[in-house]
């Protein structure tokens, strides 16, 4: 699974895509972005968290930072109190609806 440049991206085992006879195949794109990733870890780590206070500076970070605090409730109170029933649906009766029937035609016609 590995190249000239590293790790393939993954192994494809969907028979549509496959050649007779195959059980699977290489994909054969490179991972570069986790590579880029790993460089941005590697330089936070030697340059004190730079990327989070970078991070942490962007204004629309700022503005939604609020949200980015938010945590799973540790105690979560669960009521067992009496729930709105749901109710079948009543027979309603039609026969007080009149039905009106048009058989006229419109004399007027139009045309674009």
């Amino acid at each position: 699974m590995s190249g000239e440049y590293g790790f393939y991206e993954s192994i494809d085992y969907t028979l549509s895509r496959l050649r007779s006879g195959q059980r699977n195949t290489v994909i054969k794109t490179y991972m570069a972005h986790h590579q880029g990733l790993i460089l941005l870890s590697i330089n936070n780590f030697l340059n004190n968290n730079i990327l989070i206070e970078r991070f942490n500076r962007n204004p629309e970070i700022e503005a939604i930072d609020v949200l980015l605090q938010e945590r799973m409730p540790v105690d979560v109170i669960i009521t067992k109190e009496n729930k709105e029933k749901v109710e079948k649906l009543k027979y309603t009766d039609y026969e007080g609806y009149t039905e009106k029937t048009i058989n006229k035609i419109n004399k007027y016609k139009f045309s674009v």
